[in-house]
């Protein structure tokens, strides 16, 4: 090694934005010698003071060095054979002892703990976010005592395909529509090929102290768990928990047994149930027993490669990194989709320690500048100080500078990469892999010759270091291997909305597991939005037997969907016959108590006459109170003749408008504003626009049902949205009843935004529509009508389900107000392809795209461009 300090002399400067990276200089330094009291073997001692003489800055020459490094392998080689003699796999796991509360003691005496991570958008997160989460991250890592040590482990598996198959597949049921499920499943499997949903990404802190108090180490680390999880909160934004003893074994069973078909056939074990660890006792067992793999060899390739049951791999670690390096390096590694482990073991210096080592360090540079300076006296002539030695000099002195006055500390770390794979050839085409993206941030990783077990220990979430490869940064520089990355999305039970453009894994959300079932749909012309949202309603369709699918359809554009899978178009127009009563009352009351069904209905009536007066007029106080008396008035026998028969709804009953003119006739003998108010109904109850005077008589039974209010024309268009979607609010208490959930979809939905009171009906439809198993989505192309009141903004604060496709300028930049969107989010909103976008599920933001094959019926189906003839194209 031609490093010959134990400090580098290389100043660590504040980190700085980098587009939306995050960069460091880094103060990577000669690896530190270890003190010789652990349980280390021969084989470690010999690795430590064959380089001793290079760490305490002795010097020889290049044939001296040859010779030692020779001498060095040849001993490395003989303990190796000795170290790798025959021996069971259980002598061969590196930890002594599971505790129930999920502590592992790994060598005698030393205690660890772990804690699952919950990914964040650092990624594509804002830059000033990004720093944030940089910043919070370092503070995570100051908050750590010289008596702990931590570490950061991913672990990419692959996950058994066939556990994601049978999650996604849709099953076939007696209805007729098979054919279309059959296309969907292909669909899905397809997304299943192309993405990356089989390769999942655990993230895992580990933490680990020596005391030989048990109790004590217990207590201690008990305590770090409110701390982590306060650090923690601030870049994840959730409760981070400590992992259990099963969490922690069946963590430990996936990296030893990654060959599935051991996995699937022993019967003993497969990493996913509970085990039982008293079982396991009473059977004679040990834990490890159950988690170790068929076998290990880490003799292979002269010591350069290792296999575990069926799986070969290879250790490495990193050499060094470059002067400075991005946070960008951890991303591009991680996302490797190949099986690995990549492990970041770090232990902080004592601060007091820190400044002593590094005063030490300055001095020595110091005195051989005084050195060159009294040379060059002697000599007779004045010269300059050679430029490294300057160097040196001045980023010495900054290093000080940060541990005395910057709140920075000094850390050990070692960095270890484990590569796997099936076969030989696969994984040496997975090492070129990891080699390429390490070398491309100029950060180049080397196997562990004849280390390889060592190295895989290391690398093992236990937070044990075999190793002699540490080297020294500062917070700073250390922060620059933050884990996170980018979120994901993928939940049991749901639906596919696309691959993640950032990881191109499935993105699979189920809505009903959001804080409300509330959703909006935004996207320009041409921009997929009518397309993903039919999309979601077949997948409902064909997957849900607990869910009934409405549609208000202003534009007559689902007619082939309702048609093809089977449903039920309303088609309203005038004279046409088709009559809905927007008088229907259901009695159910609020499940919270909090809004009254005859109150609800008063508010509805006005809205309708807001609607029907249009933007120009308002109705007055006087108004609304005639209005209020007037419909209580029509429903008192209704409601007397209900509680008679024991029953909450009977549309052959309710009053309908024509009921309601003629109470406000009978009023208009004594207040001029009810007559005002009968002129105005006249129309729509005893008028030619009479097609909601009506008692209802279609039957919304079918699953799937479109309310066409095409041929309504404009002068009913935004009355007949209206009251279909008050219809569908009547059958979504029905439906409830049968715990049968309502999915309803609203296109043009600005039209129901023009006027206050509409938009307060709608209000209390999404803060109620949960409490009613309600699933409702608003689709429209502009976002500017939900943001001119504050009525309209609380309908998008209580919206958990946002889609967000091609947006102009203006929507943009609402939508980055409304969700705090980075400028690397919008990019994917900005002239998107129709289809690709973000989902925003009330707590993430991800990148999102999907290409739906045009050959297929279902695109048939689905699509809006048609030709002349009927037929579809791109």
């Amino acid at each position: 090694m031609a490093i010959k300090q134990t400090v580098s002399p290389i100043k660590t400067s504040p980190a700085e934005s980098s587009g939306s990276r995050v960069s460091y200089r880094s103060s990577a330094v000669e690896p530190r010698k270890k003190s010789q009291n652990r349980n280390s073997t021969q084989l470690r001692h010999a690795s430590v003071s064959s380089r001793k003489s290079t760490i305490e800055g002795t010097k020889g020459s290049a044939k001296s060095v040859r010779q030692a490094k020779s001498r060095r392998m040849e001993l490395l080689k003989k303990l190796a054979k000795i170290d790798n003699l025959p021996k069971d796999v259980r002598t061969s796991i590196p930890f002594r002892g599971v505790m129930e509360n999920g502590i592992i003691e790994t060598y005698p005496g030393t205690f660890t703990k772990s804690y699952r991570l919950k990914d964040v958008n650092f990624a594509i997160a804002k830059d000033e976010e990004q720093l944030a989460i940089y910043r919070s991250f370092m503070d995570l890592l100051n908050s750590f005592s010289s008596n702990v040590k931590w570490q950061f482990t991913i672990f990419n598996h692959e996950i058994d395909k066939r556990e994601t198959i049978r999650n996604i597949r849709v099953m076939p049921q007696h209805d007729g529509l098979n054919k279309y499920r059959n296309e969907l499943n292909a669909v899905l499997l397809q997304n299943l090929k192309t993405g990356n949903r089989s390769v999942k990404q655990d993230k895992i802190l580990t933490v680990s102290i020596t005391d030989m108090n048990v109790d004590h180490a217990v207590a201690v680390l008990n305590r770090t768990d409110g701390e982590i999880d306060n650090k923690l909160r601030k870049i994840c934004g959730s409760e981070t928990k400590p992992m259990t003893s099963k969490e922690r074994i069946s963590l430990l069973y996936n990296i030893y047994n990654q060959d599935s078909d051991y996995r699937l056939t022993t019967g003993i074990y497969n990493g996913e149930e509970e085990l039982d660890l008293s079982v396991v006792e009473r059977a004679g067992l040990s834990v490890k027993d159950v988690i170790g793999p068929t076998g290990m060899d880490f003799t292979m390739r002269n010591g350069s490669m290792f296999q575990i049951g069926d799986e070969y791999g290879q250790a490495m670690y990193l050499e060094r990194v470059p002067a400075n390096l991005s946070t960008a390096f951890m991303q591009d590694l991680s996302d490797i989709k190949c099986n690995m482990l990549i492990s970041v073991t770090s232990e902080a210096i004592p601060q007091d320690k820190a400044v002593h080592l590094v005063k030490s360090n300055l001095a020595s540079i110091e005195a051989k500048i005084a050195g060159v300076s009294k040379s060059n006296v002697e000599e007779g002539y004045a010269a300059a100080l050679p430029p490294d030695l300057a160097k040196s000099q001045a980023s010495a002195r900054d290093l000080l500078n940060d541990l005395t006055g910057r709140n920075q500390n000094l850390f050990y770390l070692t960095f270890t990469v484990v590569v796997f794979a099936r076969t030989v050839d696969q994984l040496e085409d997975n090492i070129r892999l990891v080699k390429s993206v390490a070398g491309k941030h100029l950060c180049p990783v080397k196997p562990m010759r004849y280390q390889q077990e060592f190295c895989f220990n290391t690398a093992l979430p236990l937070c044990r270091n075999d190793l002699y490869v540490e080297r020294l940064y500062t917070t700073e520089s250390a922060a620059v291997f933050i884990p996170f990355n980018s979120q994901e999305i993928n939940q049991k039970n749901s639906i596919f909305y696309g691959l993640n453009q950032t990881t191109k894994s499935m993105v699979l959300y189920d809505r009903l597991t959001g804080d409300n079932y509330n959703g909006l749909i935004f996207g320009g012309s041409g921009s997929g939005k009518s397309f993903t949202a039919k999309f979601e309603m077949i997948s409902v369709l064909l997957n849900r037997t607990d869910s009934q699918i409405f549609v208000v359809d202003p534009q007559g554009e689902y007619y082939p969907l309702v048609n093809a899978l089977g449903g039920q178009e309303i088609k309203l127009a005038p004279g046409n016959n088709v009559y809905i009563n927007p008088l229907d009352l259901d009695l159910s009351e609020d499940p919270d108590g909090e809004t009254n069904p005859v109150i609800m209905k008063s508010d509805f009536v006005i809205s309708m006459f807001d609607i029907i007066i249009g933007q120009n007029r308002e109705l007055n106080a006087v108004h609304t109170t005639i209005l209020d008396r007037s419909v209580r008035r029509i429903y008192k026998g209704y409601i007397a003749e209900l509680q008679h028969m024991g029953v909450t709804c009977d549309r052959s009953k309710c009053p309908t408008l024509t009921d309601l003119y003629k109470e406000l006739e009978m009023a208009s003998a004594e207040q001029y504003e009810a007559k005002e108010l009968k002129d105005v109904l006249s129309q729509y109850a005893v008028g030619s626009f009479d097609t909601f005077a009506h008692r209802t008589n279609v039957d919304t039974n079918a699953k799937f049902v479109v309310y066409n209010t095409k041929a309504l024309g404009s002068g009913m268009k935004e009355l007949g949205l209206h009251i279909c979607t008050n219809d569908i609010w009547n059958r979504m208490i029905l439906n409830s009843k049968k715990h049968v959930y309502t999915w309803f979809y609203i296109d043009e939905f600005h039209v129901l935004l023009e006027s206050r009171p509409t938009t307060i009906f709608l209000r209390r439809v999404w803060k109620m529509a949960r409490k009613w198993l309600g699933v409702p989505t608003g689709i429209m192309q502009n976002t500017e009508d939900l943001l001119k009141t504050a009525d309209t903004r609380a309908i998008v604060a209580n919206t958990s389900f946002i889609i967000m496709l091609k947006a102009a300028k203006q929507d943009r930049d609402n939508l980055a107000d409304l969700l705090s969107l980075s400028n690397a989010q919008l990019e994917y909103i900005t002239n998107s392809d129709p289809g690709f976008g973000l989902l925003y599920n009330g707590k993430i933001t991800v990148p999102f795209g999907f290409k739906f094959p045009k050959k297929t019926k279902l695109y048939a189906i689905m699509t809006t461009q048609h030709d002349v003839k009927g037929a579809t194209f791109g």
